[in-house]
């Protein structure tokens, strides 16, 4: 059996949690000036995260191309964000 990581606590108290937003990936075309955030994607197994620069956009996050691949996602994929 394959020991999933696991966590309890009181989510509404935690601040990444109460601020996360989701979206798709963006590519961003430059290197990101934007502020750091903490960036999730996936579920259970597949579930990766990274802290990285990173732009806001209307239809989602900017994100470098080196940041999508630690994320193995592409533009389109659904993400978690929360600004640091």
């Amino acid at each position: 059996m394959t020991q999933v990581p696991t966590i309890e606590a009181r989510t509404e108290s935690l601040k990444t949690i109460a601020s996360q937003k989701s979206g798709k990936a963006l590519t961003l075309t430059d290197t990101s000036k934007g502020p750091m955030h903490i960036i999730s994607a996936g579920h259970l197994e597949s579930f990766r995260a990274t802290a990285a620069r990173a732009e806001y956009q209307a239809a989602g996050l900017s994100l470098e191309e080196a940041t999508q691949e630690r994320l193995a996602v592409s533009p389109g994929h659904r993400i978690q964000w929360a600004k640091l």
